[in-house]
């Protein structure tokens, strides 16, 4: 089994699922998941507590064998560490950590049929080998409210995510991802309005009523609302829907957009994907080469 440690939300996870489903496929083996870390709740945590998503586009949140369990250290039995490292010997168990955001070409030499991962692996180099197949197996399983299908569907629509949240409320969060600004939306508007100017914007956000404070462009536009909660990954699915996209430094946007199977779709994402001068330092990979950064 490739298992693959849990984090963050359902972007994130779409993007250590993926990495360890192409790591899968690579070594003839099944994904299983870690899932401690998004079981922990300690009180001071930095970090936004998460929930396990995948379900969502039909992704079962499957066990480690007790093998794995023993020989990555999953089981709190006494004497952990000492049989943890005999299992993992007998089985050839690795440990994959990641080192930065810029992609590893080296994983999969690196990497076995018995492999625990640990990291977040946002770019989508790490699957594209098996982007067909991923196309094939992610389908969500909600019906989003059909009169927004339905003017998606029939307008030249583009999907705008203004990501806010914890981005703006975590002090920690804020400093470490930093916000779009609203001249970026009006940068990545003209240039989408440049190639197609009967553009219709949708707009996605978890701070509804700042984005209709601050989003207004000469283009019809709808605030999508009442997606909330474990209902949020409508917004995705929504967002999927849209021939074009504007995403925010965000992993729930970027899949919104990959997830497009349009070849004709305009892609637009932020040049500043983290605050945080070393993570923006490591950020060339995370973006599709086939789509424009401003």
């Amino acid at each position: 089994m490739i298992t693959i440690k849990l984090k963050g939300g359902l972007g994130n996870q779409l993007f250590q699922y993926a990495t360890a489903r192409a790591l899968a496929v690579k070594h003839q083996t099944r994904v299983a998941f870690d899932l401690s870390f998004l079981l922990k709740r300690e009180a001071d945590a930095p970090h936004t507590f998460r929930e396990y998503e995948l379900a969502a586009l039909t992704i079962p949140p499957v066990e480690p064998s007790l093998i794995e369990k023993l020989a990555f250290g999953l089981m709190d039995i006494p004497a952990r560490k000492l049989l943890q490292r005999i299992v993992r010997r007998v089985i050839a168990g690795k440990v994959y950590n990641e080192k930065s955001f810029s992609y590893d070409p080296a994983i999969e030499s690196r990497t076995a049929a018995r492999t625990y991962l640990n990291g977040y692996f946002p770019s989508e180099r790490y699957f594209k080998s098996i982007e067909p197949l991923l196309r094939t197996e992610l389908r969500f399983i909600g019906q989003p409210d059909a009169s927004v299908v339905h003017r998606i569907r029939n307008s030249c629509s583009v999907s705008m995510h203004v990501r806010r949240g914890d981005y703006l409320t975590n002090p920690s969060a804020r400093q470490y991802h930093g916000l779009c600004s609203p001249d970026y939306y009006r940068r990545a508007v003209a240039y989408l309005a440049s190639k197609r100017p009967d553009i219709h914007i949708f707009v996605f956000s978890d701070d509804l009523p700042w984005a209709r404070q601050h989003i207004s462009f000469p283009h019809p536009i709808d605030f999508v609302e009442g997606n909330l909660g474990a209902n949020s990954y409508l917004d995705m699915q929504l967002m999927s829907m849209c021939q074009h996209h504007i995403i925010a430094n965000s992993s729930f946007s970027w899949w919104g957009a990959w997830l497009n199977p349009s070849p004709d779709k305009i892609v637009i994402a932020p040049k500043r994907w983290f605050a945080d001068e070393t993570a923006q330092s490591q950020t060339q990979d995370i973006v599709p080469d086939s789509w424009i950064r401003l």
